[in-house]
This record gives structure tokens, C-alpha cells and sequence, in this order.
């Protein structure tokens, strides 16, 4: 066990990361468990934005 490791076990014991290769894995799906959730945020933004649209023209239309 690495310094890095023991130092890790001691901030964090639930992870008790005990090498580098588990530290790689785990940042890894941090990573990606970030990358999904920002991606499903833009989505909604676009589909919100999209929606506005339609109601500002929809309602522009009845206007006329």
C-alpha cells in the first residue's frame, strides 16, 4: 500500500482505496457519473427552451 493509498484510507475509510488502479476506477466513474449528469441537465435545458418557444409562438399567433 502506497502512501497515496494510506493517506486516502485515512480520509476517507468507507473507501479504503488500497491501490492505484482502484483510485484510477473510482475517479474514472466519478467522472462519468459528472459527465452523465451534466449531460441530462443540458438536455432539459434545450427541451425547456424549446418548449418556451413554442408557447411564445403559439401565443403570438393567437394574438394576430
Amino acid at each position: 500500500m502506497g502512501t497515496l493509498g494510506i493517506k486516502m484510507a485515512l480520509f476517507w475509510p468507507e473507501l479504503n482505496v488500497t491501490t492505484t488502479q482502484e483510485l484510477k476506477v473510482l475517479s474514472c466513474r466519478w467522472l462519468e457519473g459528472q459527465m452523465m449528469f451534466s449531460h441530462t441537465l443540458w438536455v432539459l435545458l434545450i427541451q425547456l427552451s424549446v418548449l418556451f418557444c413554442n408557447m411564445m409562438e403559439c401565443s403570438e399567433a393567437k394574438h394576430d
